[in-house]
């Protein structure tokens, strides 16, 4: 599958000046939340991390971990996509 075969790191860089918002757990088994640091320490500003605490990588698809996503997600949309 082509999709196994990108990789991120290899662009992050690019998206810049583009608003690029992360959102990782601290408990995320199939995307350690190292990868985003890492990624994120690479993209360009504005840049945003957000890591939720004591959920895995599935259950930011349900609340209460849902909810703090969107949150985030609204406020960083408000902030860098303009209004029309």
């Amino acid at each position: 599958d082509e999709t196994l075969q990108f990789h991120p790191e290899w662009v992050v860089d690019r998206i810049a000046p583009r608003p690029i918002l992360f959102v990782t757990t601290d408990n995320d088994r199939l995307v350690p939340p190292e990868e985003s640091e890492q990624l994120y320490a690479r993209a360009g500003n504005p840049k945003k991390l957000v890591t939720l605490k004591g959920y895995g990588h599935y259950e930011v698809y349900t609340d209460p971990a849902f909810s703090e996503v969107m949150e985030a997600a609204l406020a960083w949309y408000r902030a860098h996509l303009p209004a029309g």
